[in-house]
């Protein structure tokens, strides 16, 4: 069993978690470069970008959960990642929820060979269903959000956004080997969500 201690210390209420995959420091710097390149194409001010070190591959959202609970998902999550061989995903592309026409989300691709991270996503959204976790509804998209658009914003501004986005092209970014999950807690704070590890739960250590 993995103790969160430093959760449990920290905060014994509750708080905002999720796993995911963390992005190497190279991969950031690449996707730091495309936000640039993207607030050139588009409106000022239409566009809410996220903070280039908060980047990362959501594999699990939890919402707001006890140390408890958290202590729930490390134990349930460990064992998957454990039997789970590291692979390789690569960043590229970019694409925009829920279409090109009303983006709301920009995010950039994520891929793989062998389909790997779908195949993890599943088993984890198995095994925290039977401890008591919603499954979620939508189908898995595995993405890197690069930005959200702001709300309120006017129709001729949104139209101009998805006009300057259909303008944009992301090639290959770059590829990363995932080899730990991370639980992670976020903090809303006004100038931005603060991201920090509670549990890190290697891949490949149950499997020969």
């Amino acid at each position: 069993m993995l103790w969160i201690v430093f959760w449990a210390t920290r905060n014994p209420c509750s708080l905002r978690a999720f796993l995911a995959s963390r992005l190497p420091d190279a991969l950031r710097a690449q996707l730091a470069l495309q936000i640039e390149m993207l607030t050139e194409l588009v409106p000022p001010e239409t566009v809410r970008w996220v903070s280039p070190e908060n980047i990362h591959l959501t594999l699990k959202f939890l919402g707001e959960i006890s140390s408890a609970e958290a202590q729930v998902v490390a134990d349930s999550a460990g064992p998957i990642a454990a039997g789970c061989r590291p692979f390789d995903l690569k960043a590229s592309g970019l694409g925009v929820f829920p279409n090109p026409k009303r983006p709301r989300v920009i995010w950039v691709g994520v891929g793989g060979a062998d389909g790997g991270v779908a195949t993890l996503n599943r088993e984890l959204e198995s095994a925290l269903a039977e401890v008591g976790f919603d499954r979620e509804g939508r189908g898995f998209h595995p993405h890197l959000t690069l930005g959200r658009t702001r709300r309120g914003i006017r129709r001729s501004d949104l139209k101009a956004l998805a006009e300057g986005l259909a303008r944009a092209s992301v090639g290959d970014l770059g590829q990363w080997r995932v080899e730990t999950i991370s639980l992670m807690r976020s903090e809303l704070r006004p100038e931005g969500p603060r991201y920090s590890v509670v549990a890190s739960l290697p891949l490949g250590t149950a499997v020969d």
